[in-house]
């Protein structure tokens, strides 16, 4: 991931599931259905079709398993192993340096609040992209951005992966813009919430308590742990911590 040509989450998403499926692109959606005085309109899907040929989805599937084993990864895999969870996973995590100059989102949200007030008072407004900007006294501190991808089955945790289309799998990706402790590694901010996502959506836990594996006919039946967002407030910038306080996040 790091330093990267501009894509949005979506696009990233997209990419990524196209290599784990195989090879096969399958476009994403938010909606199946609309529905509207007990009237169900289907929202249609694309089909599918390949764009990348097979082998070489396997191999990076596979560097994605040694990644989990024995990568940035090891630490949350050698957790899940003393756990006894029945996982079979791989992953990529992410750390990005945002480079001198860029709009850091946690100023510009502060600059967007103040601008709320100078309305208000009928003061000239900031140019929030600019004080956001790296290096904006009294900023001075690098921003970055952690994120991690994983995917996985139930199955054997010390196993071999399957070969793509071969077990239900289910793909976790959460990026973090600006953890503000003093850890930034996508494995370290990342790491733990996407796990715990994937746990969940594949049956393993409800809520964050361990559940006898079993595999679901519904794959999008999801049940986020109370963990992550038993802290979450409805307004992004109340989950910006201060600068002296440091971020599991």
């Amino acid at each position: 991931m790091g330093h990267q040509i501009q894509c949005t989450l979506w696009q990233h998403t997209e990419g990524l599931l196209t290599v784990i499926r195989g090879g096969e692109r399958l476009p994403l959606r938010v909606l199946r259905s609309v529905e509207c005085r007990e009237k169900v309109r289907a929202v249609s899907a694309m089909p599918p079709r390949t764009v990348f040929s097979n082998a070489p989805c396997e191999e990076v599937r596979g560097m994605m398993r040694l990644a989990a084993q024995i990568g940035t990864g090891e630490r949350l895999y050698e957790e899940l192993l003393a756990e006894e969870v029945p996982l079979v996973w791989g992953g990529k995590t992410g750390t990005t340096h945002k480079p001198p100059k860029t709009a850091c989102a946690h100023i510009e949200l502060a600059c967007a609040e103040e601008n709320v007030e100078r309305r208000k008072n009928g003061q000239p407004l900031l140019n929030c992209t600019k004080e956001g900007s790296v290096g904006t006294p009294p900023h001075s501190r690098d921003c970055y951005t952690a994120s991690m991808m994983a995917f996985g089955s139930v199955g054997d945790p010390r196993g071999s992966l399957p070969l793509a289309g071969e077990e239900h799998e289910v793909m976790v990706f959460i990026v973090v813009e600006e953890p503000r402790g003093s850890k930034y590694y996508g494995s370290q901010i990342a790491g733990p919430a996407t796990m715990a996502v994937l746990r969940e959506a594949l049956k393993l836990t409800r809520d964050g308590q361990p559940l006898v594996a079993s595999h679901s006919s519904d794959p999008f039946t999801l049940n986020v742990p109370k963990a992550i967002t038993q802290e979450l407030s409805e307004d992004p910038a109340h989950e910006i911590p201060s600068e002296d306080k440091e971020s599991g996040r």
